[in-house]
This record gives structure tokens, sequence and C-alpha cells, in this order.
């Protein structure tokens, strides 16, 4: 009776793991920290281009913004920002989600 017991209670415990994994939702984001070169904000699209420095993801980038404001005081200045993604490459636009050490 103990062995089926402690067989029982592997089961249990192996179901219970199984099913917390399957119906959490994973919060990492995978974010890439760059610097750069605003040179154009448009506000209508909500995009700001960048001429990125770091070489993950060197050039004139563009990237969403959510609030293109805050941009136009810092045109033609060196920044650091975050983007929602670990490349700048593909078609879909990187979002910039910290801008100097602050969330955006």
């Amino acid at each position: 009776m103990n062995s089926c017991g402690n067989v029982f209670r592997a089961l249990f415990l192996t179901a219970i793991i199984i099913l917390t994994f399957a119906f959490s939702k994973s919060s990492a984001t995978d974010e890439l920290s760059l610097r750069g070169i605003v040179k154009a904000v448009d506000s209508k699209a909500k995009i700001v281009t960048v001429d990125v420095k770091s070489e993950s993801c060197l050039g004139l980038r563009h990237f969403k913004v959510d609030d293109p404001s805050k941009f136009t005081s810092i045109l033609a200045k060196e920044v650091s920002f975050q983007i929602d993604k670990s490349t700048c490459k593909g078609k879909v636009k990187p979002k910039i989600m910290i801008l100097e050490g602050r969330k955006i």
C-alpha cells in the first residue's frame, strides 16, 4: 500500500506541474537595448526614424511609438532606448518601449 501511495503522489505532483506550465502565460519579453540619433518623427503614422549606432541594429531604422510627441524635443540628439523585439529585422516595425531609462 505504501508504494501505491508513493506512485499516486508522484503522478499527482507531475500532473500539477504539467498543468501549471500548460496554463501559465509567459511574461518574459525579448527586448533589445540600442543607441542612436533621432532623425525624424512622423506624428500621424506614429513612427520615429533613428540612425542606430548599435551594431546589433546598425543603420537608419523606423520604429513604432505610442506617443510621438515625446520624441520631437530630442530630434537630432543621441538617445538610448529599448525595443520590444530581440532584433530589428523583419517586416514588422519594432516598438520603442523604454527611452532614456524611462518606460514610455
